[in-house]
């Protein structure tokens, strides 16, 4: 009796008569041959080249060194394509969410050109307009002021703004005896001035607003020197009588610099030009800033 081994696990029995025969295992459909007192091992099978059935040689080799390194191999490999397909995953997810997170500072440009765009609206509204608004020459926006003299100052503005002067007459307190609008490249002359040193303030601009008393555009301020207003009187004696007789002052002043010029100003802050309207706050009824 012969005991056949299967590798599986599998135990067969034959006779004697069956040496050098094959059987095949019922469990693993492995091809055993049939040696004497030898266990068999599953054996390589060939196709005949007529299609018989199979023929059937030595036992199968053990797997190769290079066969269990492969084996060994593909996991590890497995392992490294995971690997490599997370931190491409992470590579590709993160621009989105960068470009996601860069929407927010894209969004901001965007208002900041849309606060542009608005700020240049409303600029183009504060655009001095083409024929600014003016008020007529020698018009007097703070009253009338005091007339009490003979003397008289002539006015002449020669620059490329509009200019409000105030003529003020200095003592104990500033008085604002005249305010004269005088437009651009136009000449005013103010009568019937008291004597008195005075200064003149000058506010110079562009499209005069009647709501707040001031220009819109291109403001700016200055002072003159001091300068007297004198009137001197006398009599003549006559067949009839006498006759009085008054000379006053004169003058012409330029708001604008002229070469060898000899009537000085210098630049002055808003707050200190419009100061002389407060303190004086009325003007024949007329209510200041």
């Amino acid at each position: 009796m012969i005991k056949i081994q299967c590798p599986c696990g599998e135990t067969y029995t034959s006779d004697n008569q069956h040496i050098g025969k094959h059987i095949q295992c019922n469990k693993c459909k492995s091809i055993l041959a049939i040696h004497e007192n030898v266990s068999p091992v599953p054996a390589l099978a060939k196709e005949s080249e007529t299609g018989a059935s199979p023929i059937f040689s030595s036992p199968p080799l053990k797997p190769s060194t290079s066969s269990r390194e492969q084996n060994f191999r593909a996991p590890v490999l497995v392992i490294v394509a995971l690997i490599v397909i997370a931190f491409l995953y992470y590579l590709l997810s993160s621009p989105s969410s960068h470009r996601q997170e860069g929407k927010v500072p894209i969004q901001a440009s965007q208002s900041n050109v849309g606060d542009m765009t608005k700020d240049a609206k409303q600029a183009d509204i504060s655009v001095e307009p083409k024929h600014p608004k003016r008020l007529p020459l020698g018009a007097s926006p703070f009253g009338t002021g005091i007339h009490g003299g003979k003397s008289k100052l002539s006015l002449n503005n020669g620059t490329d703004t509009d200019a409000l002067v105030g003529v003020l007459r200095l003592g104990k307190t500033e008085e604002l005896i005249r305010n004269s609008f005088i437009p651009a490249g136009k000449k005013y002359t103010t009568k019937q001035l008291p004597p008195g040193t005075y200064i003149l303030r000058i506010a110079f601009g562009s499209d005069w607003d009647d709501e707040k008393s001031e220009f819109n555009f291109r403001q700016s301020f200055s002072q003159s020197e001091e300068f007297q207003i004198t009137e001197n009187t006398w009599t003549e004696d006559t067949d009839d009588g006498y006759i009085k007789h008054t000379k006053a002052s004169g003058m012409s002043v330029t708001l604008h610099k002229v070469i060898n010029g000899n009537f000085k100003t210098h630049t002055i802050s808003e707050d200190k030009f419009w100061a002389s309207f407060r303190e004086n706050k009325a003007i024949n009824g007329k209510t200041n800033r």
